[in-house]
């Protein structure tokens, strides 16, 4: 792919991909964005640089794609592509994972003919591209994003999606308007479970009110449990040594999980630690992995300040009792403590048992995310999946 483009009489938007010197660019345009949809509110920096060369490195780097939109020379849109393999019922297919969809909200609807066609490597492709009804920008990143994966053998996308979110009602009208999509399955509801283990910094807010942070106070919000039996010196920080044996772990989900990732061992040893963003935790015994959760640090931004929250991620307990399961969490939730973070964040994915969160403190938050598959492939039929193992944050 080189670029893409719509024009008209007006201004002509061109999709390309973007070099990692023009990711501040693309933070500053989502910070902007934000702020205008929410006013200086707080939001969780997705953008951030460190994790945006995080996610999109790897030895798929070349395959990874970050789509931007532009009106001239000024970025006016975003939408990341993030290549992995997938197993669907034992069956592999190749995958992207897509994030970072967002335009400016002053520009996102280019002043563009809705029905000039699209025009792909300089080429115009009525047969793939029917007239968009209309010339949002959004709407341009998301056919450029499915002819990038048809261009690279891409069978399906995974989205994350608020309920009645206008991005997904966006993906949903150009996914009609284009032969490449063959389906669009909404594979299951998702959410989050949060745990706050410093006190400190929520008392410090003003944006809560004196009774919730009296009530955090009787309960003791931020106490961490003593557990009923310890197992010393079991609990430890990853390190390279233990990789082939972490990626027996996460790799065995594909056997028993309808969707699971599937990693190569490049992947993960990118993937597990990652200076300032990533962080593995294992359980050991007699020298071996029985256990593992991958963390992913996250900072809240707003008003109140930068509260840095750690993401569960990757998680294997299967081998654990419920012992070993509380003391493991307990010295993660200690540990993560001593880093000087707020809170800690599970996300209800069932592949993994959860229930051990609930038990250790940690509340369900009421928003909820939509799971969905895009595919490319029409041989893809997704229905009665159950659980999924596509952890991305």
């Amino acid at each position: 792919m080189t670029e893409m483009s719509r024009r008209g009489p007006g201004a002509e938007v061109i999709v390309r991909k973007l070099d990692s010197a023009q990711y501040p660019a693309m933070r500053e345009m989502a910070v902007k964005r934000w702020n205008q949809e929410h006013g200086q509110g707080e939001y969780y920096d997705l953008f951030n640089l460190d994790f945006i060369h995080f996610i999109m490195g790897g030895p798929y780097e070349n395959e990874n794609a970050m789509l931007g939109a532009f009106i001239g020379e000024e970025l006016v849109g975003t939408v990341g592509l993030i290549v992995f393999n997938l197993s669907i019922r034992g069956v592999l297919y190749k995958t992207a994972y897509a994030s970072f969809l967002t335009s400016d909200r002053e520009k996102r609807r280019a002043l563009c003919d809705p029905h000039a066609p699209l025009f792909w490597n300089g080429f115009s492709d009525h047969r793939h591209f029917a007239p968009v009804a209309s010339p949002a920008i959004a709407h341009i990143l998301s056919a450029a994003a499915y002819a990038y994966c048809h261009d690279h053998g891409i069978q399906g996308i995974i989205a994350y999606f608020e309920e009645k979110s206008l991005s997904y009602k966006v993906v949903r009208a150009i996914s009609d308007k284009t032969s490449y999509v063959k389906k669009i399955f909404d594979i299951k509801p998702t959410w989050s479970m949060v745990r706050i283990v410093r006190m400190a910094e929520l008392l410090q807010r003003k944006d809560i009110s004196p009774f919730l942070k009296m009530m955090a106070r009787l309960i003791r919000l931020d106490r961490i449990p003593t557990p009923s039996l310890v197992f010393p010196d079991q609990v430890i920080d990853y390190s390279e040594h233990y990789l082939p044996e972490c990626l027996l772990l996460l790799n065995e989900y594909q056997e028993n999980v309808d969707l699971a990732r599937v990693w190569s061992i490049e992947e993960l040893k990118c993937h597990l630690s990652y200076p300032g963003v990533s962080k593995t935790y294992l359980f050991v015994e007699w020298g071996r992995v029985k256990g593992m959760i991958n963390t992913q640090i996250m900072a809240s931004v707003g008003n109140e300040g930068i509260f840095k929250y750690a993401i569960l991620d990757h998680i294997h307990l299967l081998r654990l009792n419920q012992h070993e399961k509380r003391y493991f969490i307990t010295i993660l939730l200690e540990k993560l403590k001593a880093e000087g973070l707020t809170g800690v964040i599970a996300r209800h994915m069932g592949y993994s048992d959860e229930s051990i969160f609930s038990k250790m403190g940690f509340r369900k938050n009421r928003r909820y995310l939509n799971q969905v598959f895009i595919s490319l492939d029409e041989t893809i039929n997704l229905h009665g999946v159950l659980h999924t193992y596509v952890s991305f944050v």
